[in-house]
């Protein structure tokens, strides 16, 4: 029996079609095919597990061993460390942290906050409140503090753009104009704020509910999505203009392909990776998407239109695009 493969390791970041020469003593070799370098994923528990009753609890401690009850947002430091924002009957959108260089998950004095935002540049996690007096507050919370919560902004009485009928949903910092985002949910409107002129803006109006989360690109495009029309809208952050970036707008539904042809239901939370792709939680299709900076859409993990489950492997097909409407 002769051997008839050889293993190697690649660099990492290889596109399109490359050619592979291999070297064995003094002889050369060229693959009379080229090599297409693909980057596959696949899904595994960090920390978690699903309770005998098939429901979670809340139990902090170490990450084979603490639990969640339903989990919603999630962010990420540049240390490695999760925030999550969960929430549960007993604990309000509690805010917990899990950390994988101490293998351990830590429940964070932040109140009852309704989002929750990085800024990376000294891993300062900021977490959007609400009150009656003062409709939105931004809470600073420093690891080398403790993770004691300091008021780091708060919208006064009389604000020009925050109003008492507010409901902050969710924000997003952006490294780029040093700003931050918030939505609100009841209002739909998105307003920014200055952390050091203290300047408030309106930015935009949706006139409607539903809108679920906010998120900003490595260039500082603010990216909003919408439960209630089922797709994500591109906002240009100095004027406040809008396109449709992905989803087909008010038609809910599962379809893979490019920008406006794709069909989400109730998308939620979006993050970027460094190479600006956006990952989105279509929540109702039980899946993650992935868009590129194009706007091209495909399915990154779970098992779209099927029952909501548990399961970790590898995703079906990642990377098939399903035939456009």
């Amino acid at each position: 029996m002769k051997n008839t493969k050889i293993y190697a390791m690649v660099p990492r970041k290889l596109s399109g079609d490359v050619d592979i020469q291999l070297k064995v003593h003094d002889r050369d070799v060229s693959a009379s095919k080229a090599f297409r370098y693909i980057i596959t994923q696949s899904v595994s528990t960090i920390s978690g597990k699903v309770g005998p009753d098939g429901k979670g609890v809340t139990a902090d401690g170490p990450l084979a061993e603490a639990q969640f009850s339903f989990p919603q947002y999630i962010t990420a430091d540049d240390e490695g460390n999760l925030m999550v924002l969960q929430y549960d009957g007993t604990d309000f959108r509690g805010l917990r942290q899990v950390s994988l260089a101490q293998n351990k998950v830590t429940r964070i004095p932040a109140g009852s906050p309704y989002g929750v935002t990085i800024r990376k540049s000294d891993n300062q996690v900021f977490a959007i409140q609400r009150d009656n007096a003062y409709p939105t507050i931004l809470t600073g919370l420093a690891p080398l503090n403790t993770w004691q919560p300091k008021v780091f902004y708060a919208t006064t009485v009389g604000s020009p753009v925050f109003g008492a009928g507010d409901y902050p949903l969710g924000g997003a910092y952006d490294k780029v104009s040093g700003k931050f985002y918030i939505i609100n949910w009841l209002s739909g409107r998105v307003n920014s704020v200055d952390p050091v002129t203290k300047e408030e803006k309106l930015l935009v109006v949706f006139n409607a509910n539903g809108f679920a989360r906010i998120a900003v690109d490595n260039e500082g495009w603010v990216y909003v999505s919408s439960r209630a029309r089922h797709c994500i809208f591109k906002v240009n952050p100095a004027d406040g203009s809008y396109t449709t970036f992905a989803g087909t707008d008010g038609g809910a539904g599962f379809l893979n392909g490019p920008g406006t042809n794709a069909k989400f239901n109730a998308p939620e939370d979006m993050a970027f990776d460094s190479q600006n792709n956006m990952y989105v939680a279509d929540s109702r299709n039980n899946c993650i998407r992935k868009i590129t900076p194009t706007g091209l859409v495909t399915t990154y993990a779970g098992m779209p239109e099927e029952a909501a489950g548990y399961e970790d492997g590898l995703p079906s097909n990642p990377n098939s695009i399903s035939p456009t409407a």
